[in-house]
């Protein structure tokens, strides 16, 4: 599911953001930061191994 806050109702915002809607569809942000531990990586990364497989 891709979230473009610009097109929920609540926010209102009548311009066009080409670039935003692009990038939802082609890019996957993933959580990883200094604070992740390495258990929650694996998960993340098998995650995203299953749900390409499937």
């Amino acid at each position: 599911m891709f979230v473009r806050f610009h097109k929920i109702p609540i926010y209102n915002i009548k311009s066009k953001l080409t670039n935003t809607d692009w990038a939802s569809k082609h890019v996957l942000s993933l959580p990883i930061h200094p604070n992740v531990s390495t258990k929650n990586i694996e998960y993340i990364a098998k995650t995203v191994r299953d749900l390409v497989h499937e």
